[in-house]
């Protein structure tokens, strides 16, 4: 569950950034 979380926390940042 916490590597899912952080791959999630991730892609949310990327799409932040773009």
């Amino acid at each position: 569950m916490r590597a899912s979380n952080a791959i999630l926390g991730g892609r949310h940042l990327s799409k932040g950034l773009v």
